[in-house]
């Protein structure tokens, strides 16, 4: 993606390159224009001669000749219309015309920066929310452990997993083994030290009914906020009832988001 990103900007260096160009060849150009007039009138000579010959019964061989001095013709046309182009540009025009092709890739430049920006936030936000997702699972498997109470921290969450895991109808003692190092596996695997269980704003366990049918309880956070490309920051949080969500902020202050997300009758 970077690669087509930056197109437009090595096309906007070549030009800037055939600009000082013109610019170095300025009296150069006009030295040549005068060497290439006997050369111009060649070229009508010729013009006329094939004309001529094209009325006649010609062989093969002499059509042959002339189509090769008629691609003379246009090639020495060619060039005499390059050189009469590069002396119109003047200095002036000529430091005009860089100047304007700066301008243009720096703006390309940070415009192929700032795409970057996104797409590398883009995959970071969505590697987080899925760590976010799985974290969330097993501390949610942890807080209807114990008797229900909140999980106070990972560590919580193995020691819980280890000694007890949840009891769901039917199973067996073997299947409750199999879960249990199943889930064991799983914390092993996250990238806890990403993400902080909240004990201090998570109900007792008496409200833990409650809490799980609300959005309003904050279980797990993002330790550190992602710099956003547009400016701000941006923080992931669990919720006891499953939820996820991202909050920004410009400052990097969550406070205000975090006791919002918290009130009953906040965001839902």
């Amino acid at each position: 993606m970077k690669s087509i990103l930056l197109g437009p900007l090595a096309v906007l260096l070549v030009a800037g390159a055939m600009g000082l160009q013109r610019h170095g060849t300025e009296l150069r150009a006009r030295h040549e224009l005068d060497a290439l007039r006997p050369l111009a009138a060649q070229a009508d000579r010729l013009a006329r001669e094939i004309e001529a010959w094209r009325l006649l019964d010609l062989d093969t061989a002499e059509l042959d000749r002339l189509r090769a001095r008629k691609l003379d013709l246009l090639r020495l046309r060619g060039e005499i219309g390059d050189l009469r182009q590069a002396a119109r540009l003047t200095p002036d025009a000529a430091q005009r015309e860089l100047h304007e092709l700066h301008n243009r890739a720096d703006t390309a430049e940070a415009e192929a920066q700032r795409l970057e920006g996104i797409m590398q936030f883009d995959d970071q936000s969505r590697e987080s929310m899925t760590s976010l997702n799985l974290a969330l699972q097993m501390a949610l498997i942890g807080a209807r452990t114990a008797g229900g109470l909140p999980p106070a921290s990972w560590d919580d969450i193995r020691e819980r997993l280890a000694r007890s895991p949840p009891e769901f109808p039917g199973w067996t003692d073997a299947q409750r083994d199999q879960a249990r190092r199943h889930w064991l596996e799983q914390i092993e695997r996250l990238p806890a030290d990403r993400f902080e269980v909240l004990p201090s704003i998570a109900p007792d366990g008496a409200n833990l009914d409650a809490a799980l049918r609300s959005n309003h309880t904050l279980l797990l956070r993002e330790r550190t906020p992602r710099p956003h490309p547009d400016g701000g920051w941006v923080r992931a949080y669990g919720f006891l009832s499953g939820r996820v969500a991202e909050a920004i902020s410009p400052d990097g202050d969550f406070t205000a988001w975090e006791r919002a997300e918290t009130t009953p009758d906040g965001p839902p």
